[in-house]
């Protein structure tokens, strides 16, 4: 074996220098060599030993407060290129514990000329995915014999859903290819976690079964009323006419009103809208239609309408 090994490392040097040889033999005559000699020298350098890669940092991608749609803050990760040529990345995530889907989680990544990566997301040059796909970093620098400093960050892309516990533990995995050969080198991250342990709060959902009763017909006691089923989250609805005027606000599931809601006569009651809220936002509107009916000489009076 060691006789085996010295006719490889000779073939190599010899390989070296013929090409170089040949560069000096040919460079007056305006042959090009390059494209030969970079092909050979690659061959032979990756022959000769082990191609092999390194990834760390991951271990800082993990997250314990998960209750918005946000990017966490990014965290700089290192890759790792020992080898004596250029090699292109891949890196895609192996969930390996938990109940949290990892399609509703997604990670995103773009290279950093920084060893500390930057509050803010560049808004070109990311290669972002779910847990499940394999980001192919293509276009990240990765020099011979040196590291790479990637930024990443993830976020949470589900429905925000009251979940009382969830978990997703997940292992990063980065592959070096050395061009389009079949060499690879794949190698693993610090496991990272992470953990809902909160409920996750969310905004209300709009009302529902939205109803409009009318209510009398003595022109100063007579109006609609308007019900709802309760929203669960709810802590308060506000109605708004048709130009987002507040009309009312109230802590129950039904409100009375009349011509002079919100204060003062208002016609531009032909439409409401019912929005439910708690501390988190509010729901989407839900509509009524209205409308001021003539009263015959005993003035204007809301009825429902279609």
């Amino acid at each position: 074996m060691k006789h085996a090994t010295n006719i490889s490392r000779i073939s190599t040097r010899t390989a070296l220098v013929l090409g170089l040889i040949l560069a000096v033999a040919l460079g007056g005559t305006g042959l090009a060599t390059a494209e030969w000699i970079i092909k050979d020298t690659v061959h032979s350098s990756v022959e000769a030993g082990t191609l092999s890669t390194g990834i760390s940092g991951t271990v800082a991608l993990g997250n314990t407060e998960i209750n918005n749609h946000d990017f966490t803050r990014p965290v700089a990760l290192t890759l790792h290129n020992p080898n004596p040529v250029p090699v292109s990345y891949s890196l895609e995530l192996d969930p390996l514990a938990g109940n949290l889907d990892p399609t509703q989680f997604e990670l995103a990544v773009w290279e950093s000329l920084s060893p500390i990566c930057s509050d803010t997301i560049p808004p070109i040059g990311i290669y972002s995915g779910t847990f499940t796909d394999s980001l192919e970093l293509s276009a990240v620098t990765a020099l011979p014999e040196s590291d790479t400093t990637v930024c990443a960050a993830t976020r949470f892309t589900g429905p925000l859903a009251s979940i009382d516990k969830g978990t997703l533990i997940m292992k990063p995995n980065l592959t070096a290819h050395l061009g389009t050969s079949a060499w690879t080198a794949v190698a693993a991250g610090d496991e990272f976690t992470h953990t809902i342990s909160t409920p996750i709060a969310s905004p209300p959902l709009p009302v529902s079964n939205l109803q409009c009763t009318d209510v009398g017909d003595h022109p100063h006691n007579s109006g609609v009323e308007l019900s709802w089923m309760p929203v669960s989250g709810a802590t308060s609805y506000q109605v708004f006419d048709r130009r987002g005027q507040l009309l009312q606000e109230t802590m129950l599931n039904s409100v009375f009103l009349d011509e002079y809601s919100g204060g003062k006569h208002n016609p531009d009651i032909t439409q409401v809208e019912v929005v439910a809220l708690n501390a988190q936002g509010n729901s989407t509107p839900t509509r009524q239609n209205i409308f001021l009916a003539q009263g015959g000489g005993m003035g204007n009076h809301l009825r429902c309408g279609l």
